[in-house]
């Protein structure tokens, strides 16, 4: 069906005008100032900004095998209020998609379930033991063109390594790698190395080379034998300097910051709810991240969403899991401290490296943007509404934020994949 979205605000470089949106489920039909068209469904905008689908390829959705932190709808719902109608859901599930016929039962769960569109990474290696490389060839022609470690056994396994990277390289598979160096960590991994972790009880911590190291050898992988490699959640200086260093020797990596690792240092930390991986790190890191985003070094922004039960996290800082949930909050935390707080980047810089980069980078055509012909996935955004995080406002299952309490202005107020409305503030989520 067709339909007009009106009333809506449009971004264009950085001015902003009114307009209004004709489309179908297919796709965006045309922009127009106004449009004359009779009986046409029509949709009030409210005079919010219309935004481009945002795309996470960093998400944690635990569906199969650990429902109790997360399922496909309540992980999905989530996303749809975040503005990520586009989800890159990691392997680390129950069954592990590592061959064809989990493979297959993986991507029809998904379809089934799924509120926004889902593109899941196969495991690259077996049970994610980083031991026995999957067959990729079988698995990518079911459909997984992304690969991933998924924070798993890291593997220096270079015949390995070489296979896995000559097949990125003649397929143009995207290998995803959560980079850390067992060989280099601390006795106690959780808190990065410094003041805060004594403070804490934690003598010794994680080493910004535990990262670094891991993500140098990868990239020196992809320079001899090729491939196309993204680094995950990159925290530390060095690891840029890495990426970088990379880049101008012609490997093809790119590189991902997460919110809290572009908003939060080692200072912040006060429970298990900032306990992750990689733990939060220094200001001049944090600093050189927002800096590498800002030049290109650091390619774009996914959330490393990770949902845990409360009574797991209650657990203490040596048994509670790792990750916090950042589907919803990714967004508005992220306008707040970066654009008007900071003012590293502009809105529609902002929306750049969190909808049209990683789109392109990971292949999705018509995505990223608003313009005729590309897909009719986008949200309105309320960039002037203040409120205060919540987490017993969140859809996800998970209630692990760092960010409970904080107050932040920019909301996301309506969703709609394929030309469809999937989350509504103030429904409950849904339509």
């Amino acid at each position: 069906m067709k339909k007009i979205l009106e009333n809506v605000l449009l971004l264009t470089g950085s001015t902003v005008r009114r307009g209004e949106v004709f489309f179908s489920e297919k796709a965006i039909l045309a922009i127009a100032d106004s449009f004359d068209e009779k009986d046409v469904p029509r949709i009030d905008g409210r005079g919010l900004l219309l935004l481009p689908s945002l795309v996470d390829v960093h998400v944690h959705l635990r569906d199969p095998g650990l429902t109790r932190k997360e399922t496909i709808e309540t992980g999905t719902l989530a996303a749809a209020k975040g503005g990520f109608l586009h989800i890159f859901p990691m392997p680390n599930v129950d069954p592990c998609p590592d061959d064809v016929e989990t493979g297959k039962y993986y991507l029809e769960r998904l379809r089934e379930r799924e509120n926004v569109h889902c593109h899941p990474y196969a495991s690259l290696t077996e049970n994610q033991k980083g031991k026995t490389l999957v067959d990729m060839k079988a698995l990518y022609g079911l459909g997984f063109h992304r690969f991933s470690d998924d924070g798993g056994e890291s593997t220096e396994d270079e015949k390995l390594l070489k296979k896995a990277f000559s097949f990125s390289e003649e397929t143009g598979a995207i290998i995803s790698l959560h980079c850390e160096d067992k060989s280099l960590e601390r006795k106690e991994r959780i808190l990065f190395e410094g003041e805060k972790a004594e403070k804490l009880g934690f003598h010794g911590g994680m080493t910004n080379e535990a990262e670094s190291t891991q993500a140098a050898f990868y990239i020196e992988m992809a320079k001899r034998y090729g491939g196309h490699i993204h680094i995950c959640h990159v925290s530390a200086k060095q690891t840029i300097e890495a990426i970088a260093k990379g880049k101008r020797e012609g490997v093809d990596v790119t590189g991902e910051a997460t919110c809290h690792h572009l908003t939060l240092t080692q200072d912040d930390v006060i429970d298990t709810n900032f306990k992750m991986s990689p733990p939060l790190k220094r200001k001049e890191d944090r600093d050189a991240l927002v800096q590498a985003l800002k030049d290109g070094t650091i390619d774009f922004i996914a959330s490393d969403h990770a949902p845990h039960t409360e009574d797991e996290k209650k657990k203490g800082w040596k048994e509670a899991p790792f990750g916090i949930v950042s589907l919803e909050t990714s967004l508005p935390v992220l306008y707040t401290d970066l654009v008007l707080g900071k003012k590293a980047l502009t809105l529609p810089e902002l929306i750049e490296r969190m909808a049209k980069k990683p789109a392109e980078r990971f292949g999705l055509r018509n995505v990223g943007s608003l313009s005729p012909g590309q897909e009719s996935s986008f949200f309105l955004f309320d960039p002037e509404e203040h409120y205060r995080i919540e987490k017993a406002d969140f859809l996800s299952k998970g209630r692990n934020t760092p960010y409970q309490g904080k107050e932040v202005q920019g909301r996301v107020v309506m969703s709609f994949v394929d030309g469809n409305v999937v989350y509504r503030y103030g429904k409950g989520g849904t339509a």
